[in-house]
Parts: C-alpha cells; structure tokens; sequence
C-alpha cells in the first residue's frame, strides 16, 4: 500500500470507530436517564423498556434506510435531513416535556 491508501485505511477506521464509539455512549446515556424517565412519566417496566429499545429499533431502521436514501439523493443531502429532523424531534421534546 502506498502512503495516500493507508491514510485512506486509517480514516475510515477512525470514522468507523467514532461511530462504535458515540453509539456506545448513547446507551450509556440513555441508560443513565432510565429512573428519571421511569419517574417523569410513570412508566412501568414494560414502557420503560419500549422506551429505551426505541432506541435501538431506530437506529436498526436508519440503517436499512441510509445508504439507499444516499445512493437516491446524495450524501449532503441525506446530513441535511438528519439535521432537520434532529431539531424537529428536539423541538417537540423540548414542547412535550416542558412542565405546565
């Protein structure tokens, strides 16, 4: 291998390990708010755990999605609706949660 291949080799191992890396540590986090959540909305063991595994559930069909949502509309494109969508949820959590 010449040195741009293996520059090439080690970036998508790092990339590949940050995302290891930050999905490991949304389930830490989510993990870390399981009382709070369970307390906030009176949930049983039952919901809690539908509500964590959501988690998980979404993330399995992001990946099912992405790559043919890439190949259809382009990698900026696909960010930019992960953008919107990231500040949409956030904005009706934000509404949602927000105590009356």
């Amino acid at each position: 291998m010449t040195g741009g291949a293996n520059f090439y080799v080690y970036r998508i191992c790092l990339v590949a390990t940050l995302g290891g890396l930050l999905f490991g540590y949304d389930t830490a986090v989510i993990s870390g708010a399981n009382n709070a959540l369970q307390a906030h909305f009176h949930l049983s063991d039952i919901y809690l755990g539908w509500v964590v595994g959501s988690a998980l559930l979404g993330c399995c069909a992001g990946v099912l999605i992405a790559g043919k949502l890439t190949d259809l509309i382009g990698r900026r494109a696909v960010l930019a609706l992960s953008a919107v969508l990231f500040l949409v949820s956030a904005l009706v959590c934000a509404i949602i949660v927000t105590p009356t």
